[in-house]
């Protein structure tokens, strides 16, 4: 009888190991690792600083890279996590996120004009765990700005 507590008792430690470092039900037991302090945001594969700009009409693909606290990308962690772009005022653009590549969105251009765009990042598609500063972004009726 007492083989058996102890058996358990060499298990829990082997357990909690495993529940430490997985992500659950929205709930980061070591959010340290999987939860961003920084991004990039890559146009058409080219490495982009805000002011972000399109084209109204166009479509580009944007692709988030997140990084946490040690500066370590995130990308391992896509298919269980999401990102999120809004745009504001809503008009100014659209974006869909692919649905293979939760960090990546075709971003059309809407109505010309300036605003913002705001990064999220979550375990939902809302992506609104973490939320990052809006930073601005342009709509122009042809080329400029950022490389497209």
């Amino acid at each position: 009888m007492r083989t058996l507590p102890r058996f358990l008792l060499t298990l829990a430690p082997v357990a909690m190991a495993a529940l430490g470092s997985a992500c659950g039900n929205g709930d980061e037991l070591q959010p340290e690792d999987h939860t961003p302090v920084s991004y990039n945001v890559l146009i058409n594969d080219v490495a982009v600083s805000p002011p972000y700009t399109f084209v109204a009409g166009q479509t580009a693909r944007v692709r988030i890279k997140f990084f946490n606290a040690a500066g370590e990308d995130l990308d391992s962690e896509e298919t269980g996590h999401f990102a999120g772009l809004t745009f504001n005022p809503v008009a100014l653009a659209t974006a869909v996120r692919l649905n293979d590549h939760h960090y990546q969105f075709d971003v059309t251009g809407g109505t010309a004009g300036a605003g913002t765009v705001q990064v999220g990042y979550g375990h939902e598609d809302v992506a609104d765990e973490t939320v990052f500063d809006p930073v601005p972004v342009n709509v122009t009726t042809s080329g400029g700005g950022n490389p497209l």
